[in-house]
């Protein structure tokens, strides 16, 4: 039993394959022709696929907290300008 490909994390398809050149082997998006790095062998592409695509959606979850807290920064700054300007 083979490693399971991840899906995309650029654009979330399920259309992946590996790709073989002449040393090496990747895994690259049928959709958004993302690639991932090039490795010796085909299950350490695609581990390295998996990884790369783990850290990707980490990182976007990281981003949103980071944007939703700001947001609420901002709201919270201007409820206090709005107190302040009725006062």
């Amino acid at each position: 039993m083979g490693t399971e490909i991840k899906e995309c994390p650029f654009c979330h398809s399920h259309f992946v394959r590996t790709t073989q050149h002449l040393f090496s082997f990747n895994v690259e998006c049928s959709n958004c022709h993302a690639t991932g790095p090039r490795k010796k062998n085909l299950t350490t592409a695609i581990l390295s696929w998996n990884h790369l695509t783990q850290k990707i959606e980490k990182n976007r979850f990281c981003l949103q907290d980071d944007i939703i807290n700001r947001i609420s920064n901002i709201e919270k700054m201007v409820h206090k300008l709005e107190v302040e300007l009725r006062n």
